[in-house]
């Protein structure tokens, strides 16, 4: 799982958003997981991160 983050137009780096996929390199495939504005949440909670990793799990196979 990786996050990307962007700065989005007059925003700087508090006004960006993240963005977070998956990569599967064996397959060359990539999964958009979440996208989401700094300004709406800041940080994922732990739930939020656990959920994630389920949903990884499930890709992965």
């Amino acid at each position: 799982m990786f996050e990307a983050l962007t700065e989005q137009h007059k925003g700087g780096k508090r006004g960006g958003a993240r963005v977070i996929y998956y990569y599967r390199s064996r397959q060359g495939d990539i999964y958009l997981i979440a996208a989401y504005s700094k300004r709406q949440k800041s940080d994922l909670t732990r739930e939020e991160i656990t959920i994630l990793q389920t949903i990884i799990k499930n890709l992965h196979g």
